[in-house]
């Protein structure tokens, strides 16, 4: 199946809002560059790959301690999967993720188990192969 895309707005949560504040006014480097994020060493120009994130991510879980083997990824997918435990339709979650093709989102379901349940068939009227049913 393949998705039509509009423009998808989220709310901007208070506290992303304050720490995207802090950093405009005391974080970002002092540039002529227009894009909100820029990289911290000189050139402060924009990111030349959506990769530099996903790079960015690594060291700082590397400089926290945590397991530095997760990639930006390991978001992305948490994310995912939060949103279609939570309910969201699983094609609203295409669309916060990026992605073209349902098919791509079809993953994120496979581990609600809560909802998969409701899915389950009951056993009592299955037979075993050759036997009979109890």
């Amino acid at each position: 199946m393949r998705l039509t895309w509009e423009t998808v707005v989220l709310p901007l949560t208070q506290d992303v809002g304050e720490a995207l504040q802090d950093y405009i006014l005391n974080g970002r480097p002092k540039t002529n560059d227009n894009h909100i994020f820029v990289r911290l060493n000189a050139p402060y120009i924009a990111f030349k790959s959506a990769v530099t994130v996903g790079e960015i991510f690594y060291e700082c879980c590397k400089a926290a301690g945590l397991n530095h083997g997760k990639r930006f990824h390991t978001l992305r997918r948490s994310l995912g999967t939060s949103m279609v435990n939570a309910g969201t339709p699983v094609t609203t979650v295409a669309q916060v993720l990026g992605h073209n093709e349902i098919d791509s989102t079809k993953k994120y379901i496979a581990v609600d188990s809560e909802h998969l349940k409701l899915c389950a068939l009951p056993f009592d009227k299955i037979a075993p192969k050759g036997g009979r049913s109890r």
